[in-house]
């Protein structure tokens, strides 16, 4: 029995012994995990012991989310050396009301074998833009960034990766950039052991 108190309200939830109860749920990261308030996206969770998730838990947050689907992940080509859980992937419906505040939300996921942890998605004020499907990991490919300020989207699939954007610049203009990773390091709220510190140059 898992016990989640949210808004004055005690909400129970019970879940019976069920073929492979033993896996834990867990999410390792959400993508995207940003979105401009107002709108609506589909962002998919990947994690262990996630098969069957029916529902998303949210506390306090300015934001519904609906589970679209539960698929597999296809196998890593060739098989890692030591065997791991197969990782779940989870399509989630979000939609952020138009008025929420910017800001952190915890999201977790509802699963036979019990409540999954949480990770964090944020809500900004500034438009959203998702990087490309096409390869833009040289030079030569790189992601034109047409305006500032804006907040890009992008995802690191495989070890080693880099991504590229471009943009211009005149004299005695002043650009902040910022990088933020959707899976906090051990110890950071919503952390875990495999937490990745993504890096600008």
């Amino acid at each position: 029995v898992q016990c989640l108190k949210a808004a004055g309200w005690v909400t129970i939830l019970a879940f019976g012994a069920l073929p492979g109860a033993d896996l834990e749920p867990k999410i390792q990261s959400v993508y995207p995990f940003t979105g401009q308030r107002g709108t609506t996206f589909t962002a998919v969770v990947r994690g262990s012991g996630l098969r069957g998730a029916s529902a998303v838990f949210v506390k306090n947050a300015p934001l519904t989310a609906a589970v679209e689907g539960v698929d597999s992940e296809p196998p890593e080509t060739p098989p890692p050396a030591k065997p791991k859980a197969p990782t779940d992937l989870v399509r989630l419906r979000i939609q952020i009301d138009s008025a929420a505040p910017a800001g952190h939300y915890a999201i977790r996921l509802v699963t036979p074998h019990g409540i999954s942890n949480a990770l964090p998605l944020s809500v900004l004020e500034q438009p959203v833009i998702d990087e490309p499907s096409v390869s833009h990991e040289t030079p030569d490919t790189a992601v034109v960034v047409e305006k500032f300020p804006t907040v890009l989207n992008g995802r690191i699939a495989k070890r080693g990766e880099t991504d590229y954007y471009a943009f211009n610049v005149t004299g005695g203009e002043t650009i902040t950039f910022e990088v933020l990773s959707g899976l906090p390091s051990s110890g950071a709220p919503g952390g875990n052991a495999n937490g990745f510190d993504p890096s600008l140059s």
